[in-house]
């Protein structure tokens, strides 16, 4: 490989694990944490993320569209189930 390019990757590396050090490092200022692949939100954040969280009625109040263009996107549910019925038997 060319050495620009092994020299960039290598910058790279520890560029990603001075990265990884600063959140775990900071992981209570942001609060949240990692378990695994999971991230765990402090309980001030749910909370916020609560308050912030919008009912689904209030939501299709602001889109009158989604009332109009819902109806007409699941009609197409029933015909493309027989479609794939058809389909499956060709085969």
């Amino acid at each position: 490989m060319n050495k620009k390019i092994e020299l960039l990757l290598a910058q790279m590396k520890t560029l990603e694990a001075e990265i990884s050090k600063t959140l775990n490092e900071n992981e209570e200022a942001i609060l949240f944490t990692y378990k695994g692949k999971k991230i765990i939100f402090d309980k001030k954040i749910k909370v916020a993320h609560k308050k912030l969280k919008k009912s689904f009625y209030a939501w299709l109040k602001t889109r009158p569209q989604n009332l109009i263009t819902g109806p007409i996107i699941y009609s197409m549910l029933i015909p493309m189930v027989i479609l794939d019925i058809f389909v499956s038997f060709y085969q």
